[in-house]
């Protein structure tokens, strides 16, 4: 048996996730496109041994998105980026509207990298990489922007640099 008690907690609850709702439904931030994941193989890496980055994003928009896909691979020391910059893959997209891809980054950590979007060999548009001569934890970050450099989306997972 419900009390009146529960019954009024209840009808709050409702009413606080109506109210969460309708500030989501008429809200201007509208969220069409985005990552889907990044993943980092293997978890140990050693330079000159190939890492595989695996990133989907998905376009939910009904237009085509044209945006900027960039790896950052980043030491976890307490300097400023892009101090703490170790790499940076950039690749140029046209995401087709409603419809996802896959991009593969395959890196050495020395001076290799390709790129496959969907399958497709494809040229990375820039590539940087700076020193890093001591084993460390590293932060990989995909980041997702528009053309005016707006940051749409990103994502982060960590390799330990063995040696």
């Amino acid at each position: 048996m419900y009390s009146l008690r529960q019954i009024g907690q209840d009808i709050r609850k409702v009413t606080r996730g109506l109210k969460v709702l309708g500030w989501y439904l008429t809200s201007k931030d509208h969220c069409e496109v985005g990552l889907g994941l990044l993943s980092a193989a293997p978890s140990a890496v050693r330079k000159g041994q190939s890492s595989r980055y695996v990133i989907k994003i998905a376009n939910a928009g009904r237009q085509p998105l044209v945006c900027r896909l960039t790896l950052q691979i980043s030491t976890l020391t307490t300097g400023e980026p892009p101090a703490a910059r170790y790499a940076q893959l950039t690749r140029s997209l046209t995401m087709p509207p409603r419809m996802g891809s896959a991009v593969v980054i395959d890196y050495d950590w020395i001076d290799r990298a390709c790129c496959s979007i969907d399958g497709v060999s494809s040229s990375l548009d820039e590539f940087w990489r700076g020193y890093l001569d001591i084993p460390q934890l590293c932060a990989v970050t995909a980041l997702l922007h528009d053309l005016d450099g707006q940051q749409l989306d990103g994502l982060t997972v960590y390799q330990e640099l063995t040696g």
